[in-house]
């Protein structure tokens, strides 16, 4: 075993590289950031020219932040709105990757793109791709050119809407918003605290009134692979029952909540809370003292 004085200097060497090495990563981030920031309006002006050789009353204007109607939990803001006589109304999609920006894009500097021999294509596997459908769908339009901009030059690829392709997308959000996003503000059901005792030992969830184990009241057969709670998860260890009969989910893990104590009569989960009809306290009752006679 290891001195105890080479045992400190190894985990100082060790903290050491590893927040250099956190540091660097962070500078490097900040530094493709601002590369792109400080030159996208280059890009743009350079699209514009590029654009203009093709394209009749063209104009390129600010886009601010678009939410979609259906789910306006979904929001997109892309770099440019244009428009022409000959293609309609469309948007522009800007990258500056400080990889390859002296020497233009190749297969070895950058992974968002392919060439098919003949020009470079944005590969729909990318988080880019998803990022341009996305803008699509919720702008409304119908193409988004979207631009490369580096040292070298620029390239531009036009990339038409995919009814299809963002409908799975959709879901995927949809599914993430309400069990992970949707909680979260409402009941800090992620970022809570988890309870302990005054030695600060975490203790686990108690049974209360409104609480059952698995075995008592959850028919095991056709109930315990069934999704619960806001995790979305089968039942497992200590289960709370919401008191209103109209909750949409019922059922929810102590774990997951958080729960201490056994709560005092009737039970609401944080959803069923904020409803109009459970959420009014009744007023107190003044006290009078009683007058001398």
């Amino acid at each position: 075993m290891l001195p105890r004085s080479l045992q400190v200097c190894n985990k100082s060497n060790e903290v050491r590289y590893t927040l250099s090495f956190r540091f660097n990563a962070i500078l490097h981030i900040i530094l493709w950031n601002r590369w792109g920031c400080d030159h996208e309006q280059s890009a743009l002006e350079a699209y514009k020219i590029k654009s203009a050789l093709n394209h009749s009353d063209l104009k390129i204007t600010p886009a601010g932040l678009f939410l979609d109607v259906e789910k306006p939990y979904i929001g997109a803001s892309p770099d440019s709105l244009v428009s022409c006589s000959c293609c309609g109304q469309g948007i522009v999609e800007v990258k500056c990757p400080f990889v390859c920006c002296k020497d233009g894009p190749s297969e070895e500097n950058q992974s968002f793109m392919a060439n098919d021999g003949s020009k470079w294509t944005l590969q729909p596997n990318h988080a880019y791709f998803y990022q341009v459908q996305t803008q699509l769908h919720v702008c409304g339009v119908k193409y988004c050119d979207f631009v490369v901009w580096t040292e070298k030059g620029v390239s531009m690829e036009r990339i038409e809407v995919d009814p299809d392709f963002f409908v799975d997308v959709a879901e995927h959000v949809e599914h993430f918003f309400k069990y992970s996003i949707l909680p979260e503000i409402i009941g800090k059901w992620l970022t809570r605290k988890p309870v302990a005792d005054a030695c600060g030992v975490v203790e686990k969830c108690l049974p209360s009134t409104s609480a059952a184990s698995n075995e008592q009241e959850i028919d095991r057969n056709e109930d315990y692979e069934k999704a619960w709670c806001f995790c979305c998860q089968p039942s497992f260890g200590t289960m709370i029952k919401c008191d209103n009969d109209n909750c949409t989910i019922e059922w929810f893990h102590c774990e997951c909540l958080r729960i201490r104590g056994s709560p005092k009569g009737k039970w609401y989960c944080p959803a069923c809370r904020r409803l109009p009809q459970l959420s009014k306290k009744p007023k107190p009752v003044k006290k009078t003292k009683p007058t001398k006679k």
